[in-house]
């Protein structure tokens, strides 16, 4: 497989989403952020 087979695979499933790609980034930023807030409040509980 080349670069060029591998560009086409993520052309072809971005456009097929069920919801717009722009859409999904938000919320994969969302549940990072959500994610990293656990982490901190995990680590300063386990300080205390």
């Amino acid at each position: 497989m080349n670069d060029k087979d591998i560009e086409k695979m993520i052309t072809s499933a971005a456009d097929h989403l069920p919801i717009p790609w722009e859409r999904l980034w938000l919320i994969l930023q969302r549940i990072l952020q959500y994610t990293l807030k656990e982490n901190e409040t995990g680590t300063e509980n386990k300080e205390k």
